[in-house]
C-alpha cells in the first residue's frame, strides 16, 4: 500500500475511535514527515518496505539533529501505532 493511503486509512481509523481532531492531525503529520524521509534516504513509498532499521535510522537522524528526547519518544509512540494497526488490517 502506498504511504500516503495508509495515513488516510490511520488517519480514518483515528476518526472512527474519536480521537481529537488535533491528534489526528498530529499524527498525520509526523507519518507524512517519516513518509518524506523514505522516500529522500530510501526511495520507499510502500509500507510494506518498511524495515525496523529505518525507523531506527529516522529516529537517530531527529537525535543528531537535536530533537528532544520526548519528541523523539512521540514520534515512536505514533510509528508503532500506525504499524501496528497496518499489521492487524493486513
Amino acid at each position: 500500500m502506498h504511504f500516503n493511503d495508509a495515513i488516510l486509512e490511520y488517519g480514518f481509523d483515528c476518526r472512527a475511535r474519536k480521537l481529537s481532531d488535533k491528534t489526528i492531525s498530529n499524527y498525520q503529520k509526523q507519518l507524512r514527515y517519516f513518509q518524506r524521509y523514505l522516500e529522500a534516504e530510501f526511495k520507499i513509498n510502500q509500507v510494506e518496505e518498511v524495515r525496523i532499521f529505518h525507523v531506527k535510522q529516522f529516529l537517530v537522524s531527529m537525535d543528531d539533529k537535536g530533537r528532544k528526547p520526548r519528541y523523539i519518544n512521540d514520534l515512536l509512540k505514533v510509528f508503532k501505532t500506525f504499524f501496528n494497526y497496518m499489521k492487524k488490517e493486513g
